[in-house]
Formats: C-alpha cells, sequence, structure tokens
C-alpha cells in the first residue's frame, strides 16, 4: 500500500492555460522535476497528475498533464500536494524543515518596488517563521504577506504592512 506525504499546497492559477502557483514545505528534501507524478487527494483518493512544466518564467509555477484552461486549474487550486513516501528522503538539517527556509539569502521588495532587506536567515517563532533581514529586523513570513516569489532572481516581493520597519 502506497503511503502519501503531504509536502505542499497548490496556490492560485496563474494566467488562462491552466497554470498553478505553488509552494512546497516538507522537513524532507523534496524536488518536482518536470514527468514527475504528483498526487491530490481528491474526495478520498489520491490521484495522479504529471508535471509537464515548472517555475514559469522564474516563478514558483506548475503546469499538470491533461489541465489546460483557467476553469480546470481552478479546481485543483488550494489543494495538498503529495508524493510517495518512497521518492523522498529525510533532511537531517534542522534549518530544512523550515517551510520557508530556501528563502534565505532572497531579497524582500515590498508592494511598491522598494528595497526592504535580505534575508540573512528564516527563525522559527511561535505561531510563524520569520525572516531575519539588515539590523535583526524581524518579518513575519505566511503567505497572505508573501505575494511573489521569483527563484531565478532571488527575490520575494512581499505586502509589507504599514509599521512593521519601525
Amino acid at each position: 500500500m502506497d503511503n502519501f506525504v503531504e509536502v505542499g499546497k497548490l496556490k492560485k492559477t496563474f494566467g488562462s492555460e491552466g497554470d498553478i502557483s505553488y509552494r512546497l514545505f516538507s522537513e524532507r528534501e523534496v524536488t518536482l522535476e518536470v514527468n514527475d507524478p504528483i498526487f491530490l487527494n481528491l474526495e478520498g483518493i489520491y490521484v495522479p497528475f504529471f508535471l509537464t512544466k515548472k517555475n514559469v518564467d522564474g516563478k514558483s509555477v506548475l503546469h499538470l498533464q491533461d489541465i489546460d484552461s483557467l476553469e480546470e486549474a481552478e479546481l485543483l487550486a488550494g489543494n495538498a500536494i503529495y508524493l510517495d513516501d518512497k521518492d523522498i528522503a529525510y533532511s537531517s538539517d534542522p534549518t530544512e524543515q523550515l517551510e520557508y527556509a530556501f528563502l534565505k539569502g532572497f531579497t524582500i521588495i515590498d508592494q511598491h518596488n522598494n528595497h526592504v532587506g535580505i534575508i540573512r536567515e528564516v527563525s522559527s517563532y511561535p505561531m510563524q517563521e520569520m525572516a531575519v533581514i539588515e539590523n535583526n529586523v524581524l518579518i513575519p513570513l505566511n503567505e497572505r504577506l508573501i505575494v511573489d516569489v521569483n527563484h531565478l532572481e532571488k527575490k520575494l516581493v512581499y505586502e509589507l504592512i504599514e509599521g512593521l520597519l519601525d
């Protein structure tokens, strides 16, 4: 019997051709490659979907085989991403257990395209993870405030709340 492990989440649709933004989080080392299956739990059944492309224009976006319209993608957005347990391995590095650890070294840009700072480290605090930038300023990391992640340029676009940096 297969054991499935939740490793991420499909977020919002991207464009009109069935692309979906995603985020990975896991205490295991996870990579998604074109032609790899991911599994979505649809009505209690783990259904495989094969990746046909990923990281469109440097963004965390994927495309699933046979999902070719905005309407089809909207039906899948918000679902957890699962992988077969045998296809992933535990990470022994505790910093890799953090959902946003991959953001270390990224530049934070606010919603007005202003430079906020470079993420020096990601730390775990009660209830959420925090980015530590210059002068030990803490920036809360959660999906409501993260507008976009560009892996190619190592940039994080962030909805900066008034007074956060004061």
